[in-house]
């Protein structure tokens, strides 16, 4: 069996090969010019800032109205955040976790206290209401998530809420058993938590 060496005749090159040559090499050289951009997009740590979040009437089309249709960014905590002592220096006024005595004394705020309606969690505080129990589709998950919706209005944390919005959602529902962010949408409690949860990235 014969070999080739440099001596042997090589077959000549047609003028595509050579534009197909030359045309890999540009993108190559594109390619590197550009992979710094690239990597530090790719590697960007994720800011909480980047959480976007929407206003009840936009949220049943979020995921069908694909990118770029977000409304804001938002920073909510969860009601777990919200029940720490540790936290308790982050709640807005007016609204304080417990009672204290002495200087700077401070009364918790009751549930209705803060302009929520109905019979449910009568007597209890804010800070009760966060450390309810149940499922998403009962009055212990909607309780505790709408009072940490609540505080996180009441922060400036979620755009798209406000603290008067927030207590429309729960007073709407518990006069009606439902709650209607748009004409002809209806949310039963389940539904409401999930909105909620979609402000709370934190």
């Amino acid at each position: 069996m014969s070999t080739s060496t440099s001596n042997d005749p090589q077959p000549p090159k047609s003028p595509a090969s050579d534009a197909v040559l030359d045309g890999r090499r540009r993108f190559l050289k594109a390619g590197a010019a550009a992979s710094p951009l690239a990597f530090a997009i790719a590697t960007r740590p994720a800011q909480a800032t980047d959480h976007l979040c929407r206003q009840p009437s936009a949220f049943g089309s979020m995921h069908a109205s694909g990118p770029g249709k977000e409304y804001a960014s938002c920073t909510g905590r969860t009601p777990g955040y919200w029940k720490q002592d540790q936290h308790f220096s982050s709640w807005p006024a007016p609204y304080c976790p417990v009672t204290t005595s002495g200087l700077g004394a401070t009364t918790a705020t009751m549930f209705h206290q803060a302009g929520f309606q109905g019979s449910e969690f009568s007597g209890l505080t804010l800070l009760d209401v966060l450390g309810e129990q149940g499922n998403a589709g009962g009055y212990g998950a909607l309780g505790r998530h709408i009072v940490a919706a609540l505080l996180n209005a009441a922060s400036g944390k979620t755009p798209v809420l406000s603290v008067m919005a927030v207590l429309t959602i729960w007073n709407d529902f518990v006069a009606t058993g439902r709650y209607e962010p748009t004409a002809g949408v209806y949310w039963d409690a389940e539904k409401i938590v999930a909105y909620l949860k979609s402000t709370m990235p934190l």
